[in-house]
């Protein structure tokens, strides 16, 4: 059950396959070691190891904002922001900045029959995110663009989508701030690739099955249904528009809690970064039209001067 190389039969990284490689699988060569130190040239056929002190040349490099998707042979990644799930495998995004190891991973986690796809840098990745909706993000910290740890949490704004750091920081204080910070799982190089592998299957395990749409929302007479896309005010059908149907969902979600705008354009727009807040409040003006209330007087959608917006219950208290 064990992988054999980077690559098919285990040989170097872009090699052609040949019989000493169907040698090795016979003889069942162990799984690669992603991250450690590498071995001389003539062992590279058997035995496929990456540097991880490699981040510094990778760094120096020109960022490469290319998303490499890599599907197998057999299945589809997810298309239309829609994750899709074929037994046992998954739609993955790797996050890494070194080519080297990440080649090493992309590889691994197609044989294992998962689509893949590859970004080298932060900003590359989070829009695969937002566009592609992998069902799990393998993260680097070390990126050239972005803080890892920052872009934990620009994800976070957008996705529940299971992240898994990657990363040669082995210390304390950076495990619990990736964390807390909206990391699932945390793995330290060098790790074999059959240990991320496993990571990835756990994640998901515990986030269960992600194709059933949740229960339908309730706040007062207002009915917010995602599975349906639909929403009812007292027993009526309201007509939304795609972004007016979501924003009020996004709203539901947040249980009574105030939404800021920034918060609202990652969430709905996907546009983590701001910039576009007249969008917001024109589609909170078309909203409110529709659930019969005006901005002057909210009985849904209460304005918090300076902070953002709240969807209430009108009857409570």
């Amino acid at each position: 059950d064990g992988w054999v190389g980077c690559g098919e039969g285990g040989r170097g990284l872009g090699e052609p396959e040949g019989p000493a490689d169907r040698e090795d699988e016979a003889a069942g060569t162990s799984a690669p070691t992603v991250g450690a130190t590498p071995s001389p040239a003539r062992e590279i056929t058997s035995h496929t190891t990456v540097d991880p002190t490699a981040t510094t040349t990778s760094q120096a490099r020109t960022a490469d904002t290319t998303v490499r998707r890599e599907p197998t042979s057999a299945f589809s990644p997810c298309r239309g922001g829609q994750p899709r799930r074929f037994g046992d495998m998954a739609s993955i995004l790797v996050v890494e900045d070194d080519d080297a190891i990440r080649e090493a991973l992309r590889r691994a986690l197609v044989e294992r029959g998962h689509a893949v796809a590859t970004a080298a840098t932060g900003l590359a990745g989070l829009e695969h995110v937002l566009g592609q909706a992998p069902q799990a993000v393998l993260l680097d910290l070390g990126l050239p663009d972005v803080d890892g740890l920052t872009l934990i949490g620009m994800i976070r704004a957008a996705s529940e989508v299971p992240i898994i750091v990657i990363t040669a920081q082995d210390d304390d204080p950076t495990m619990v701030k990736a964390l807390d910070g909206g990391a699932d799982d945390y793995v330290v190089k060098p790790f074999g690739t059959t240990q991320v592998e496993a990571r990835v299957r756990a994640v998901l395990r515990r986030g269960g099955d992600r194709s059933q749409a949740p229960e339908p929302i309730r706040v007062g007479e207002l009915v917010v249904d995602e599975g349906t896309r639909t929403a009812t005010l007292a027993g009526r059908r309201l007509e939304l528009a795609r972004r007016e149907f979501d924003l009020l969902l996004a709203l539901a979600q947040r249980g009574g809690q105030v939404m800021t705008k920034r918060e609202i354009l990652a969430e709905v727009w996907h546009q983590p970064y701001g910039g576009g807040d007249r969008t917001v409040d024109v589609h909170l003006s078309w909203l409110r039209r529709k659930l019969g209330e005006t901005a002057a007087e909210p009985r849904y959608l209460v304005s918090v001067r300076g902070v953002g917006v709240r969807l209430v219950d009108p009857d409570a208290g």
